[in-house]
């Protein structure tokens, strides 16, 4: 069984007054979105609680496996 699936409001990074992620990242609502977000700002602009950032990034390098989808430089 996996983990409960967890939305914006309820991530430690989102910031309320401002009503967007304290990182900058953003969250799509579909594959598409996802995808376009990925070609245009890059797959580290995505939300790593985004449910279609694996397969997208999958489908982003031609379905070959990657192991890490996200870099915390200094975290």
């Amino acid at each position: 069984m996996g983990l409960p699936k967890k939305g914006c409001y309820s991530c430690n990074l989102y910031n309320y007054s401002l009503k967007r992620c304290k990182d900058g990242k953003v969250n799509p609502n579909t594959m598409k979105g996802t995808l376009e977000v990925m070609r245009i700002m890059g797959s580290y602009s995505v939300c790593g609680l985004n449910k279609y950032r694996h397969k997208a990034f999958q489908r982003q390098f031609n379905g070959k496996s990657v192991g890490v989808l996200w870099h915390n430089p200094g975290y």
